[in-house]
């Protein structure tokens, strides 16, 4: 994982940028992500859908909470917005998106290390939860199940 968000906070009169982290999942399988997400390569995109989704966080948090110690952890679910209504109590950088992107439906978590990270020398943070076959499949583009737990196509 690379920290490529920043937040900025003000010190001594100062802008102090913080980099955080944010993975983004959808609370629902729509093919249309693969088109807005496509990679260079059609042919290699795929769904990675996780079925027991308080398992995969169960398994992530002690490995993250190692990473970033003292860290804040936030799983939030997206609120759309129409940009010429917005919002009367303001909008969240972590958890306002335009109404166009709905249909993603979108879930977001975030760590925000507070300054602290066991960063690598290329400044990634790398974590290992192991597998999650168990509670995870992946699908391909055509909606079949190439490996891990789930039904034979995101269809059944």
């Amino acid at each position: 994982m690379s920290f490529a968000r920043q937040r900025r906070s003000e010190d001594a009169g100062a802008l102090v940028d913080h980099p955080y982290w944010m993975m983004s999942f959808s609370s629902d399988l729509d093919p249309r992500l693969l088109d807005a997400f496509a990679s260079a390569d059609p042919d290699e995109d795929a769904f990675l859908v996780v079925f027991d989704v308080r398992a995969f966080f169960e398994r992530a948090a002690p490995v993250l909470a190692d990473a970033a110690p003292g860290g804040t952890y936030s799983l939030v679910q997206n609120d759309y917005f129409d940009p010429y209504y917005p919002p009367g109590d303001g909008l969240q950088a972590i958890r306002s998106k335009l109404m166009a992107y709905a249909y993603q439906r979108e879930v977001r978590f975030a760590v925000d290390p507070l300054g602290y990270l066991k960063t690598a020398a290329d400044g990634c943070l790398y974590v290992e939860i192991g597998s999650i076959e168990d509670i995870a499949g992946v699908y391909g583009r055509d909606g079949s199940k190439i490996a891990g737990i789930g039904p034979a196509t995101w269809s059944d």
